[in-house]
């Protein structure tokens, strides 16, 4: 059977094309295209750095025989859990917007917690605190990119979802090397801190005039 090499080339064409307008398209809506792929690069990122270090970080604070810290990340995961399905319940009587700033302010408020924690109990009671604040933010976030992109958000969607990919790889890795040179988890962990304070900063803006299309 013979290869039409002109099917091959017409589909990498079309695929470059698409991935050439969606970039474009992002960089058209400038300000809100910015801030929205920050927000999937961080937020996916700080979600993996938390859940990614929390056992560590609870074996080298208490440093006593048990194993009570290998089940730290199911508090967070648990937090986590329930705060998605609770947040419908919230967003009947709290506008999005606002939900996800007290979304992020408790997790912020938990990271703190956890930082400042000398014993398992307050660790796993702020593990389940950072597990219900991070628990809306996703979910609104990608709310809020159907908002503003409407129905260019599933051409504009690829690229955002390819950053988030990329926060789950780099930030788990920079809390490791943060750690390493500095020989304190506690240190790489100051990582999801700053991306909890960025994401409150972007999150203060006003995304009612934030809509592209």
């Amino acid at each position: 059977m013979k290869f039409d090499l002109s099917v091959l080339t017409g589909y990498w064409t079309s695929l470059a094309s698409g991935f050439g307008s969606t970039v474009w398209l992002c960089s058209a809506s400038g300000t809100t295209a910015i801030v929205l792929g920050t927000l999937f690069f961080v937020y996916v990122g700080t979600e993996n750095a938390i859940g990614g270090w929390l056992a560590s970080y609870a074996k080298r604070l208490v440093d006593q025989p048990g194993t009570i810290w290998v089940t730290t990340p199911s508090y967070f995961y648990g937090g986590l859990l329930t705060g998605r399905a609770l947040a419908p319940v919230f967003l009947r009587s709290i506008p999005e917007v606002r939900l996800v700033r007290l979304s992020v302010t408790t997790a912020l408020l938990g990271l703190v917690l956890l930082l400042a924690s000398h014993s398992m109990a307050p660790v796993l009671a702020s593990a389940a605190i950072i597990g219900l604040g991070l628990a809306a933010i996703y979910p609104i976030t990608i709310s809020l990119l159907t908002n503003c992109f409407g129905s260019m958000a599933t051409r504009v969607g690829s690229v955002m979802f390819m950053l988030a990919s990329f926060g789950a790889a780099c930030m788990p890795w920079l809390v490791g090397v943060t750690s390493t040179e500095t020989s304190s988890l506690k240190f790489g962990l100051l990582i999801p801190l700053l991306g909890c304070v960025l994401m409150l900063v972007l999150y203060l803006r006003d995304w009612d005039k934030a809509v592209v299309v």
